[in-house]
């Protein structure tokens, strides 16, 4: 259920913004190839497409923390019991977890930036200024989605790249 590697713990919308114990509770990948690759050189279609997939991975990681949150400290007796997480030792045995889970980040992941660059336009961001630009303006436009899903939920919504052996792939 912990995660922590590539996470931005610094920020934490409901309580101290440390970074010991909180780790990142559940992410979701998008890959980003794919979408370009069904864009057919079309950059709106793209984001269009982004945008979908963004919103669909928010959904998922929101029923995630729901179902999960209101499972119980006895559920997690190692987690919850031994206070390894942010804010457990204020729960009881039979308190739901939810109240733990806020502290964590929510993630959505994105792989394959460059490969996506070159479906898109041909170059990748090594390669021209205009890949370079392309881009820096598809993490910020993710990134931006994330803040506000994070100000909507008041959940630690965060965005980061993702290894392409890891997580689950959208």
């Amino acid at each position: 259920m912990t995660r922590g590697c590539r996470t931005k713990t610094q920020m934490n919308l409901n309580g101290e913004p440390i970074t010991s114990s909180r780790g990142n509770f559940a992410f979701d990948t998008i890959n980003l190839p794919m979408l370009a690759l069904d864009a057919n050189h079309d950059i709106k279609k793209f984001y269009k497409l982004l945008d979908k997939y963004m919103k669909l991975c928010k959904e998922n990681l929101l029923w995630r923390f729901e179902r999960i949150g209101h499972r119980h400290v006895y559920n997690f007796p190692f987690l919850m019991g031994q206070h390894l997480w942010y804010t457990s030792e204020q729960l009881k045995w039979t308190d739901e977890i939810a109240p733990v889970l806020k502290q964590a980040s929510i993630s959505i992941g994105f792989c394959g930036l460059a490969e996506a660059l070159v479906a898109l336009i041909g170059s990748h961001h090594g390669e021209t200024e205009e890949a370079r630009k392309l881009g820096y303006e598809i993490i910020k436009h993710m990134r931006e989605m994330t803040d506000k899903y994070a100000k909507e939920t008041h959940l630690n919504f965060s965005l980061f790249a993702t290894p392409k052996l890891c997580g689950t792939y959208i």
